[in-house]
């Protein structure tokens, strides 16, 4: 059975804690057609078994001209007033052209090539960690969370040194609204920011096609299958998304969990202890509280049929991974955190065609950067209560806003192995 949702479950007062409200809704049905902030409507659906059908369905669209006609009108596809800059791309194709589009990219992002950028991500961990070195008090989303994912953003495409600090604040403008700013000056710097940030890539990829190195994007320009390549503007908006997408869901995912290891004090012992668990424990934090929410909109192309309710052509649909992640049909106990859990069930990188390309390298940025704090930071502490901790004001995307802790003594390298 549906239900009309009167709270809107993407409203601010559930950025602290979404997680009883989707109770709620999660138990009242599996799907919801929910209001939201800007007056639109969604279908939300909000149980485990439901979300695997829907994300795996080929009737689901993800390309906004399958939208309806009031939503297109909103121009809620668009990162830039300008519809023209971004070019298809594995996030908004389906069918042909995204079977395509992923042949073309997925190889540089499986398992076996991420395993490879160990080393350099627990590298450049550790950098950080040795940047907290005594300090009585840090934030750790600045001084840890932010610039790792950014670093090896970096280092990935290869942007020189000089050009990391432009390259980073291009990404913070385009990922974070500045309250003090206001919503029209803050989309005017997010419009700059992303035709900046276009610029720098078109610049990267005609570099890596005069003279191809091994890095990401002489990879990624090179990459062909059946005699196919990607173009100038699939590459840069590729580049795009896969960037942006990696470094906001990074820092999100990493703040959230030391928030939470931080929390328990045993939790963050038993880590340092045998910080060769993160792994493991990765699966079951993402579980937990990912930093991804929701799904992206999809859009029925023709009828669908879920959970009592009719999904018409065109209706935009979310997927609540927060809700379906703690559905106790998935998982026993879905409220504990509990490291040990065996085989946590979790959508937190989606499911079906549309699985994120990314994962392997979120898995190896989030493990190696719990590792190295776990390792080298045994006395970590918060500063402030969890209750106390901000939170980003996005239906999408979780992530504290600060993360003060006591860093306490931190080891060197040579005295954790």
């Amino acid at each position: 059975m549906t239900v009309e949702v009167l709270p809107d479950p993407f409203a601010a007062v559930h950025d602290a804690d979404p997680y009883a409200l989707l109770a709620e809704l999660r138990e009242a049905g599996p799907v919801h057609r929910a209001r939201t902030g800007d007056g639109q409507w969604v279908w939300l659906v909000t149980r485990y078994a439901e979300a695997r059908v829907l994300l795996a369905d080929p009737r689901m669209s993800r390309d906004p001209r399958n939208a309806r006609a009031d939503w297109l009108a909103a121009n809620r596809a668009n990162p830039t007033a300008d519809p023209s800059v971004m070019a298809p791309h594995v996030g908004i194709t389906d069918g042909a052209d995204h079977a395509r589009l992923r042949r073309l990219v997925s190889g540089v992002f499986a398992a076996g090539p991420v395993r490879h950028l160990r080393a350099q991500v627990d590298r450049l961990a550790h950098d950080l960690v040795d940047g907290l070195a005594g300090r009585d008090a840090a934030d750790l989303v600045t001084a840890f969370a932010e610039p790792l994912p950014a670093m090896v953003i970096c280092e990935l495409l290869g942007v020189p040194e000089a050009d990391r600090d432009r390259f980073r604040g291009w990404i913070r403008a385009i990922v974070a609204d500045d309250a003090e700013a206001g919503p029209e000056e803050s989309a005017r710097r997010r419009e700059a920011a992303v035709r900046g940030l276009f610029d720098y890539l078109d610049e990267l990829i005609a570099a890596a096609r005069r003279a191809p190195g091994e890095g990401l994007v002489s990879t990624l320009a090179a990459a062909a299958a059946d005699g196919d390549r990607l173009t100038g503007p699939e590459l840069r908006s590729t580049l795009f998304v896969l960037l942006i997408g990696g470094y906001e869901t990074t820092l999100g995912f990493l703040a959230t969990s030391v928030l939470h290891l931080l929390a328990d004090p045993g939790r963050w012992r038993a880590l340092h202890a045998e910080p060769g668990r993160c792994a493991d424990a990765v699966e079951e934090l993402l579980r937990y509280d990912g930093s991804v929410k929701t799904s992206f909109w999809m859009f029925p192309t023709e009828p669908v049929h879920l959970g009592g309710a009719e999904l018409r052509p065109g209706d935009p649909v979310m997927v609540s991974f927060a809700a379906a992640n703690r559905d106790p049909a998935a998982n026993a106990e879905p409220d504990r955190l509990l490291l040990g859990r065996a085989e946590p069930r979790h959508l937190a990188f989606g499911h079906g065609p549309h699985y994120c390309l990314g994962a392997p390298l979120a898995r190896v940025e989030a493990s190696a950067g719990l590792a190295a704090l776990a390792a080298r930071c045994p006395e970590l502490s918060l500063a402030v209560p969890p209750r106390e901790v901000g939170w980003q004001h996005s239906p999408i995307v979780r992530s504290p806003l600060a993360l003060p802790v006591h860093p306490g003594r931190v080891l060197g390298r040579t005295e954790t192995r």
